[in-house]
């Protein structure tokens, strides 16, 4: 007999997981937009260096876009904003401002695209974006998005960037401003044509009124967001009848090793992608496991199981994250440590 029967219950990884599935996407660039505009602006500078390591005399001319530059970079076409050298020691540097209308906490990711070419020589090229409210002259206001990118000589090339993670913490939530830059690192004195420049927002909003079902089936409560106001709700309302937790129990204690058939075959099952094996806590076997209860009235907070077993098959970083939990004693939805010794 087990010392102790310890269920562990966290739907978080799911809903994470979920939260990177993406709605509706919102195209943000400098179409339409004049050196009259005060919500978008772009600016060719001349850098010293950059981050400006506290330094304003490092930034050596900032200048903004004319009309007919904003019409150079609102399409990829032929037609491009021609930037001059910068001057010896000098490197450019663009500065691009732009105001979104999402939720913040319903942005899930932003691309950030830039699309230009050298002339006769070839350089690398940055993207950072600015933190919110914080000194743009403070080497850590910021962070640096993905890797630099080489781009040859007289060759358009488009550098995509994306904001996975945080994406509230460069976002402005009252006003919708964020800010980013390109930067183009190395050499320096060297001349640059910028094509089209823009931004894809992509928002966690995953209602879909054409579709059937309208709602995932992680919107609990049918707002059109997977969040942790559904997991609050899944968690309340977990083994909400003592029933469900009695007809748990008793199968439960029936299958003391799931590999090894018998009456476990009634209740557990192993699942195709591999992912339950034995592990060792002390002397005592282990096992995590998925159980789906089927149908009927236990089903109501566990019917999911099935959901959970399609997006495990096919979503690899989910079946990590589910072998990553088992290690540290958590659960992600649906699943149990089995025997863990207290």
């Amino acid at each position: 007999m087990y010392k102790s029967k310890t269920i562990v219950i966290a739907v978080i990884a799911f809903f994470f997981s979920l939260q990177q599935s993406f709605g509706l996407e919102h195209i943000y660039n400098y179409e339409g937009v004049t050196s009259q505009s005060t919500e978008m602006a772009a600016y060719a500078c001349d850098v010293d260096a950059f981050p400006f390591q506290g330094n304003q005399l490092y930034l050596n001319v900032k200048t903004k876009a004319t009309n007919a530059n904003y019409v150079a970079i609102a399409e990829d076409d032929a037609v491009m904003w021609q930037i001059g050298t910068p001057g010896a020691g000098d490197e450019n540097f663009f500065w691009f401002d732009v105001k979104i209308n999402e939720n913040v906490n319903a942005v899930a990711q932003i691309d950030l695209q830039f699309n230009g070419r050298t002339s006769n020589i070839s350089a690398s090229f940055c993207i950072y974006v600015l933190k919110r409210n914080t000194d743009w002259l403070q080497n850590s206001s910021w962070v640096q998005i993905g890797t630099s990118q080489s781009v040859p000589p007289n060759t358009e090339t488009v550098m995509i960037r994306s904001i996975k993670f945080n994406a509230a913490d460069y976002i402005d939530p009252a006003s919708g401003n964020i800010t980013w830059c390109v930067y183009q690192a190395s050499p320096s004195d060297v001349a640059v044509d910028v094509d089209y420049v823009g931004l894809i927002v992509r928002d966690s909003f995953m209602c879909n009124p054409n579709a059937s079902p309208v709602y995932l089936l992680g919107d609990i409560n049918q707002d059109c967001y997977v969040d942790f106001d559904d997991f609050a709700i899944f968690a309340n309302n977990w083994f909400g009848d003592l029933s469900d937790i009695a007809l748990f129990t008793e199968h439960w204690l029936q299958c003391s090793d799931p590999d090894n058939g018998g009456a476990c075959d009634n209740f557990w099952s192993k699942h195709t992608t591999g992912i339950w094996y034995e592990t060792s806590y002390s002397n005592e076997g282990h096992y995590t496991w998925i159980r789906d209860f089927g149908t009927g009235s236990t089903s109501r907070f566990l019917g999911d199981v099935r959901m959970v077993l399609a997006a495990i098959q096919q979503n690899s970083s989910l079946r990590m994250l589910l072998v990553m939990a088992r290690k540290m004693r958590l659960c992600s939805t649906m699943v149990w440590a089995k025997g863990i010794g207290m």
